[in-house]
């Protein structure tokens, strides 16, 4: 699984996500693959920052090679990124 955080790294750093890159990149953050039996290509990440004010909890869907999703960051689009991804 490090390789695939190490690839989910470099595609947040190539899509501009800085904050993103620099909060999968923590030693603190617990990354975990979420289940997804449907997905066949892609997986689901869930990030768990420990930001010193408050955690920030994100869910990446990643596949090498093919766009990086954040499903996390607007509820109502939830459902047509994550059939993207099938």
């Amino acid at each position: 699984m490090k390789r695939d955080i190490e690839q989910l790294w470099q595609a947040l750093l190539a899509g501009g996500d800085e904050y993103g890159a620099a909060m999968v990149a923590d030693p603190s953050s617990e990354i975990t693959v979420y289940p997804a039996p449907f997905l066949q290509r892609y997986r689901i990440y869930r990030v768990l920052y420990f930001n010193p004010h408050k955690p920030i909890l994100l869910y990446l869907g990643f596949a090498p090679g093919l766009p990086l999703y954040s499903l996390a960051g607007n509820p109502e689009a939830y459902w047509p990124r994550l059939m993207a991804l099938i």
